[in-house]
């Protein structure tokens, strides 16, 4: 499945420069940074859920968010300017939608991974 992930995310990738328009004006910047901070924490909480929910895994999980500082970039990216991520939503070409579907495209197999283990 992983294989096939790849292949889609490759023709993405060629179709998506050619399906840009020059006249977009917002870009997709936050749309990006938002739908990567929130696949990241849904990460997280597959992993800590995925037996059950106690009450260790929101500790585990406070201490996540407080010593891993490339997630918590990665967070702190999603919540900076949210606030612009509707009118670059309103701007959305094709090619950027693409963009922004490839880069959910790419988290699909870590979430099922981590349902997995």
């Amino acid at each position: 499945m992983e294989k096939t992930f790849q292949l889609i995310l490759s023709v993405l990738s060629l179709l998506i420069p050619q399906l840009r328009k020059s006249d977009s004006k917002e870009g997709i910047k936050e749309s990006k940074e938002m739908l990567i901070g929130l696949n990241e924490l849904s990460i997280l909480l597959v992993m800590k859920f995925r037996d059950g929910v106690q009450f260790s895994d929101f500790t585990e999980m406070h201490s996540e968010l407080q010593n891993d500082d490339e997630f918590k970039a990665k967070l702190e990216a999603a919540y900076a300017n949210y606030q612009l991520i509707p009118s670059e939503v309103k701007d959305v070409d094709a090619g950027e939608g693409l963009e922004l579907a490839s880069v959910q495209l790419e988290y699909i197999p870590k979430i099922l991974s981590g349902l997995k283990k």
